[in-house]
């Protein structure tokens, strides 16, 4: 359900590292506190558990997602959460399950807390992501559309709406497709893309999506519909667009004469908040606490610290801000003036460093094949860049910048406890280093 890459995990990670209060639950716990304290029926059973979801702050919490399959072959999404500072406690007292009535005809309650340090709770429940519920309430959905003139008044069947999660990060955001009839001789069937993100990042991204539009970048990516503040809900245009494996970089010109559109859109007068990357400095602390936490050899991370406070931003115009092989889709209907290629994922769209889009790409190639040279990784996205409008490129700057990217996904790696994260991180610093 949730459409994230798939990792092999390993649970022992947090141990390893002195962070025993921070082991991930393993599946048959999770299981066994399902069919005890969520489900209704005592016939039911869970059938089949996938651990598909891990987020690890050293010290802090890991949260964990797990598909579950029940025997009447119904599925669950339940995120398992642990807290190092007895944050569990405080939920316990403020939000005692026994008063927060029900969240399906499936579920006796929206969540469970344990007695050692484990909180759980069944999608769509979600502390942080108030827009989730948005997604079961046809009327506002309805609303939404007909009131910014996406459709006309009264014309959306209301009984025919559905949606289907596509993407869940708990606690940071969804992607969900929304299905919906029409009483309309012409257009019977209108699907929208729904993002729900928390209240204060969804006003951010839709400001400066807005003021993206306003640029002329809705040939380059899917349009914003709606935004309902109170749920931090965006509904956005839904593209028919082939898109590649995040793996893929076979489409590596188009992505870079695609990139070059986009920095070349105008800037605003009144230049709106930066794009909100990952900045250089948090993903070397988060690489630097990691090495010493398992040991790497520090010289792997401390040089491009050093580097990182020598660079900055040299020039600016408008950014995707975090872009994958998997964020450039091909457009299998092209709308008029549209381009043949789309940016999807625009949640980190705004004013920043142009670089640092190219950067991403090549860190995820080099990433992806540790035989892969730093010129193949380049040439044919730099090409596409180059020969359709791209502006000159300082190739010392880049490399200092992948550089960056390289470090951010070594300490990544860790963070998803993905199995051999620590090798793994091993060979990006080194090839960071290596640059």
């Amino acid at each position: 359900m949730i459409g994230l890459r798939a990792h092999a995990r390993d649970a022992q990670l947090p141990a390893a590292a002195g962070d025993e209060a921070l082991t991930a639950p393993d599946s048959a716990t999770v299981a066994a506190v399902v069919e005890l304290e969520f489900l209704r029926d005592d016939s039911v059973s869970v059938a089949a558990t996938d651990w598909n979801y891990a987020r690890w702050k050293p010290g802090v919490s890991i949260t964990c997602g797990y598909d579950l399959t029940l025997s009447d072959e119904r599925h669950l999404h339940v995120v398992a959460k642990r807290y190092a500072d007895g944050k569990d406690r405080l939920l316990a007292e403020r939000d005692d399950p026994r008063h927060t009535g029900d969240c399906s005809d499936l579920l006796r309650m929206r969540w469970w807390i344990g007695s050692d340090a484990l909180v759980l709770s069944v999608f769509p429940m979600d502390r942080e992501l108030p827009g989730l519920a948005g997604l079961r309430d046809n009327r506002r959905l309805a609303r939404m559309l007909e009131e910014a003139h996406v459709v006309p008044a009264r014309s959306i069947r209301r009984r025919t709406i559905e949606y289907e999660p596509l993407r869940y990060k708990p606690e940071r955001r969804c992607v969900a497709r929304i299905d919906m009839g029409l009483r309309s001789p012409d257009v019977s069937r209108l699907t929208v893309a729904a993002r729900i993100h928390p209240r204060a990042a969804a006003a951010r991204i839709a400001t400066r999506r807005r003021v993206f539009a306003a640029a002329g970048g809705e040939d380059l990516a899917p349009r914003l519909l709606a935004y309902d503040a109170q749920m931090g809900l965006l509904l956005e245009e839904w593209l028919d667009v082939s898109v590649p494996p995040s793996t893929r970089f076979d489409h590596a010109y188009d992505a870079g004469a695609l990139v070059a559109a986009l920095h070349r859109l105008p800037l605003p007068a009144s230049e709106p908040e930066r794009a909100a990357l990952r900045r250089s400095h948090d993903a070397h602390a988060a690489a630097a606490d990691r090495a010493r936490l398992f040991r790497v050899d520090p010289t792997l991370v401390a040089p491009h610290n050093r580097r990182a406070a020598l660079v900055s931003d040299e020039r600016s115009t408008w950014v995707h801000g975090d872009l994958h092989a998997d964020q450039v889709g091909q457009r299998t209907r092209r709308a008029a003036h549209a381009c043949d290629w789309s940016l999807l994922d625009l949640d980190c769209v705004g004013v920043g460093d142009p670089l640092r889009d190219l950067a991403s790409w090549i860190a995820d190639d080099l990433n992806a094949d540790d035989a892969r040279s730093p010129h193949a990784a380049a040439e044919s996205l730099l090409c596409g860049y180059a020969e359709n409008g791209g502006e000159r490129v300082s190739i010392s700057r880049l490399w200092s910048l992948v550089r960056e990217a390289l470090v951010d996904r070594a300490a990544a790696s860790i963070r998803r406890l993905e199995r051999d994260a620590i090798p793994h991180a091993r060979r990006s610093l080194e090839r960071a280093k290596g640059l």
